[in-house]
């Protein structure tokens, strides 16, 4: 009989794993094959504490799975995100342009802010219309597609897509990683490919209480999920609510005293 392992995905194996300092070859392996960044870069990647300061009082707490900065100075996001919500898109682009954000300081020179990258491996389909399993983003122009600026660039990565048997692609081991379930698909997985071994092994050194701790935290993950999930169905409920009562021809004042929902939110429904 078969051994079913816990998955690779649960927070707190990703932050053992590529979030520690002292596996940080771990981290520069999974990201290599993934980012197009300068091979210096890797020279020097440093952990940085994953929770993102609130800019202001009112401000969401982010809590990213691995934050790193790169040699020149670079910095690169790296989440894991297990269960979909409709608000995932704009959640990406939320604590991307953070991420940028953070750098400002009182008299910053806009000319020193830094190239922001964030890395989101996804364990289901977040972009439907889109065949690939790997989907870079940046900004540029729509008709021509000069890019725009290097400071911001998202990867968006979707493991139900990756190819059920290896493509040849060098990151294919490493994602093939999330997605192993049985002792013998790691032990397979590690005996092809040498470069992923050290994860394996990192994987494979988890105590029980550590394994534990895992299962807390996915199922806190799963909480927070959860709630993101009714935030949104409220907020859709909020929005038929507010376009019903602009039909009928009340002011925006009073839509929005009903609803919550802001002047600007009302104003374009």
């Amino acid at each position: 009989m078969h051994k079913e392992q816990l998955s690779p995905l649960y927070d707190y194996a990703v932050k053992i794993i590529f979030g520690d300092q002292k596996n940080i070859e771990n981290l520069a392996g999974l990201l290599k094959p993934i980012l197009d960044l300068p091979p210096e870069d890797y020279d020097k990647l440093t952990i940085v504490d994953p929770f993102m300061k609130r800019l202001f009082r009112k401000d969401k707490l982010g809590i990213l799975d691995a934050k790193v900065t790169t040699k020149t100075g670079r910095i690169i996001n790296v989440e894991i995100q297990v269960k979909p919500f409709s608000t995932l898109r704009q959640r990406i682009i939320y604590y991307l342009a953070k991420l940028l954000v953070e750098q400002l300081k009182s008299g910053f020179d806009y000319g020193k802010l830094v190239e922001t990258v964030c890395v989101v491996i996804c364990d289901h389909v977040l972009i439907p219309e889109e065949e690939g399993f790997l989907n870079i983003y940046g900004l540029r122009n729509a008709k021509s597609e000069n890019l725009f600026t290097k400071l911001l660039k998202l990867y968006i990565i979707e493991l139900p897509k990756l190819p059920k048997d290896d493509d040849g692609s060098p990151m294919w081991a490493w994602l093939q990683f999330f997605k192993c379930r049985k002792e013998e698909e790691f032990d397979m997985l590690a005996e092809k490919h040498p470069e992923v071994r050290p994860i394996v092994a990192e994987y494979k050194k988890l105590t029980w209480s550590e394994r534990r701790r895992m299962i807390a935290d996915l199922k806190e993950k799963y909480r927070r999920d959860d709630a993101a999930v009714l935030a949104d169905a409220l907020m859709d409920n909020s929005r038929e609510i507010a376009r019903a009562l602009k039909t009928q021809g009340y002011s925006i004042d009073k839509i929005a005293a009903a609803t919550r929902l802001s002047q600007e939110e009302i104003e374009t429904l």
